[in-house]
């Protein structure tokens, strides 16, 4: 998936990926299936490459764009999720971008509740963070 962000095709459409949707659509059939798409959202500060630590104000900044993706999850929109990873160049290094879309595109239309959220320190000086959250989709 990494690829569509540079390029200018359309996800969406890629005929590839549509295939595997429904191959995996086609598998599951009418069976009551658990998906689990266990990923984590941004990571940021020096020990992900950035030059400046995650402050407060940037922790708030990262706050609001993952509510706008928990928003896009939770209202089970993969074209919406995946443009505003995009449109931001990937920056905050959502490394979940490749299972949510996966785990969206299968399930289609969804409604979600966010169940919890966090930012997790990812180093011993407290400078760089991993945000995670839980939503459970119907």
């Amino acid at each position: 998936l990494l690829s569509f962000l540079d390029e200018g095709s359309d996800i969406g459409s890629d005929e590839k990926i549509s295939r595997t949707v429904e191959a995996l659509a086609k598998a599951i059939g009418a069976r009551r299936t658990l998906v689990v798409a266990a990923a984590d959202l941004a990571h940021a500060g020096p020990a992900f490459g950035d030059p400046l630590p995650v402050d407060l104000a940037e922790s708030a900044r990262h706050t609001k764009k993952d509510e706008a993706l928990m928003g896009a999850i939770c209202a089970g929109d993969a074209a919406g999720f995946f443009r505003q990873v995009k449109d931001e160049g990937d920056r905050r290094n959502v490394c979940g971008l490749a299972p949510i879309y996966w785990a969206l595109r299968l399930l289609g239309p969804a409604r979600g509740v966010v169940t919890g959220y966090e930012q997790c320190p990812a180093d011993s000086q407290g400078k760089s963070m991993v945000s995670i959250c839980g939503i459970v989709l119907t």
